[in-house]
Order: structure tokens, then sequence, then C-alpha cells
């Protein structure tokens, strides 16, 4: 990667579920930091990993940049929320992620923003395209809103540095309901 002009890589480790044993957590921590220790001993970028909501899970600390992947259902009551309510929304769920900054000191990029292009994806309605068309309707000015609230929350919090974006594909789907923004209204959003 180094090579190849690479300059970050994220540093993604799994948890074996979501049962894991207590007896387990200080081993499989232990695992991860030793891991990145390695890939630091033979690359120079920078190493991104997500935080851990579980205070046991630290070795993400040791990154240099931390993420999350952002999904969320965004606190709204119904998907005709207005711009003003999706920013505060946004600004909320974003304002609970500030405690990973806070932990490390270290900036915050959100991994994956993805939010689908239907009718409700404010309250949490994803999609796939195959999913049945006429219970989940196609709503492009609902994922403009979205990415809209979240590009504003993100400039006016310096300790984000960024996002990427999930589903963000080669070919142009106007239509689709899935997470992309391929030629759809918040590509321009994104774009500008």
């Amino acid at each position: 990667a180094q090579e190849a002009g690479v300059q970050y890589v994220i540093f993604q480790g799994r948890q074996p579920g979501m049962d894991m044993p207590q007896s387990y957590y200080e081993r499989y921590d232990s695992a991860q930091k030793e891991a990145m220790a390695r890939m630091r001993s033979v690359f120079e970028g920078k190493i991104i990993a997500p935080a851990d909501w579980d205070p046991k899970i630290g070795y993400w600390k040791d990154a240099d940049i931390v993420s999350q992947k952002i999904w969320d259902i965004l606190g709204v009551a119904n998907s005709t929320a207005s711009q003003e309510e999706l920013d505060l929304a946004v600004e909320t769920l974003l304002d609970g992620y500030k405690r990973f900054y806070l932990d490390t000191g270290k900036p915050f990029l959100i991994d994956q923003l993805a939010y689908s292009s239907v009718d409700g994806a404010a309250i949490g309605i994803r999609v796939a395209e195959g999913d049945d068309p006429l219970k989940y309707l196609l709503d492009l000015q609902e994922q403009r809103m979205i990415h809209a609230a979240f590009y504003k929350a993100i400039n006016e919090r310096e300790w984000i540095i960024g996002a990427n974006l999930f589903g963000y594909g080669f070919t142009d789907a106007p239509l689709d309901r899935e997470v992309g923004i391929r030629a759809k209204p918040a590509e321009d959003v994104a774009s500008a």
C-alpha cells in the first residue's frame, strides 16, 4: 500500500460476536493492539480505526484517526421532517459521537455515511433495490436533505475531518432506492 502511495489505511477489527464472553475482551483487545503495532512497523501512513462503544475495547485509541459508520435513525418524528428538524437531529447525533474525539484528542471520520433514497430514511428505513417498491417509495429529496444536514453539521465541527460515502458507485442510478447517491440530488449536495 505504501509503495502505491496509499496514505491512509482503515484498520477494521472484527469481534467474534455480540455475545463475546467477558473473559475474552482483554485477549481480543490485546491482539488488536498487537496487530495495529505490526501494521505500524511496515506502514508509515495514517491508520484509521473504528471507535468501539464498549469501554473494554480500546485498541482503536492507538489509531491516528478514529471513525464510525453512520447509518443511524435520526430521531425525527416522521419522514416528513423539515430541513431544520433534520439539521437539529444530525447535530444531536454527531454530538453523541464527540466522546470518541474527547477520549483520544484524535480527529474523527465518518467512515460510511449511508441513508437510503426512500420515504422514511430519516427514521431508519433501509431497503435493497429488490424490496417491494410499493411498500418502500422512492424519495430522493429526503436523502438529499439528510446529506445536506450532515455536511452542514460536519462543517460546524472542527473535530470531524470528513465523511466517506457508502455505496457511491460508478454507475448512474438516479431512481434506485438504495444508499448510493450517484446521479441523485444528494450527489449534487456532496459535490458542492
